[in-house]
């Protein structure tokens, strides 16, 4: 199994986000553990998206996953 350093975490309209330092084979619909990030961080998750973007939010009006395309 492979592991990861993290850069960043982020909780989000209940979505839990978490950057790494270096590029990964992670896709979207596999497993992965999170472990020393503390809670609700840590667990087993499955994937839901790998954007190169910021995620920012959900959309009121469509529940479509927002990005800031600038960073």
């Amino acid at each position: 199994m492979a592991t990861y350093n993290t850069a960043s975490k982020q909780l989000l309209d209940n979505y839990a986000v978490v950057s790494t330092l270096e590029p990964t084979s992670i896709a979207v619909g596999d497993s992965v553990v999170i472990g020393s990030l503390g809670a609700p961080f840590n667990g087993t998750f499955t994937v839901l998206a790998c954007p190169q973007y910021l995620y920012t939010g959900i959309d009121a009006q469509t529940g479509e996953w927002l990005y800031n395309e600038n960073v």
